[in-house]
């Protein structure tokens, strides 16, 4: 019995979701197990079990007839919830701890930017002026985090340990 092929569907456009970045990464994860960079014109769309994808185009996934799971390599799904012809094969959002970290970091700063009045700060700068305004400690500012899933969660945590109240 031969092991289902994994194809990569990936369309994002930036160096980080290079397709051909993805493949070389699960070239090595996966040595054991054909890996597809679609679309490629030797692709028996039989042999897909797997899909690993992010945005793909509409109809794609729906060509697979032998498709078992779709890897959701990013952490958004809504581009494959809105897929119409998305097949009923379960979903599975790829959780690493690099990306729950790096999400957490960009939250914060933006929490913190906002916090300590950064924009305001750097135009004061701008025009050489020098009037901060009063900054309320962390702990009298509530932060709301719309889903406390991995990310949320997470994100959640930093800034509780930071001070500032959250809810999600």
């Amino acid at each position: 019995m031969t092991k289902g092929a994994l194809a990569i569907l990936v369309h994002g456009g930036t160096e980080n979701w290079s397709p051909q970045r993805w493949k070389s990464r699960f070239d090595d994860a996966c040595r054991n197990r054909r890996i597809l960079l679609l679309p490629d014109p030797e692709c028996d769309p039989a042999e897909v079990h797997y899909a690993a994808v992010w945005k793909p185009k509409a109809g794609e996934l729906a060509s697979f007839p032998s498709l078992r799971v779709i890897f959701n390599l990013g952490a958004g799904v809504d581009a494959l919830m809105a897929e119409t012809t998305l097949p009923e094969v379960p979903l599975v959002r790829v959780a690493v701890s690099d990306l729950t970290d790096r999400m957490a970091e960009y939250v914060v700063l933006h929490v913190l930017m906002h916090h300590r009045q950064e924009p305001y700060l750097r135009e004061s700068q701008h025009e050489k002026r020098w009037a901060p305004k009063f900054q309320w400690p962390a702990g009298s500012i509530s932060v709301g985090i719309m889903g406390l899933g991995t990310l949320g969660a997470n994100t959640a945590d930093v800034l509780r340990r930071l001070g500032f109240r959250v809810a999600g």
